[in-house]
């Protein structure tokens, strides 16, 4: 979670899926390998970095089509690009 917060995201994304591949069924892992997704394309749009923070997403999308966030936050960016 510190990793998170730093916004060091590559690091927290490595650490979640080594969580994950010593225990596939770690929830926590998993929902955190999640909001690290979201959280770097979201860091990503404020840095002026919209379409890599939708393609971030859309990969999110394509990976777990039910996670409500990638989905709102994708339509929030393309809004806001005026797609």
């Amino acid at each position: 979670m510190r990793l998170l917060k730093d916004e060091k995201f590559l690091a927290a994304v490595s650490a979640n899926l080594a969580a994950l591949q010593l225990d596939p069924h770690c929830e926590p892992a998993y929902d955190n390998l999640l909001a690290t997704i979201n959280d770097w394309a979201l860091a990503l749009a404020g840095r002026g970095e919209r379409g890599t923070g939708r393609n971030l997403l859309s990969a999110g999308i394509w990976l777990v089509p039910d996670y409500q966030p990638f989905r709102i936050n994708y339509r929030f960016l393309a809004a806001k690009q005026g797609r």
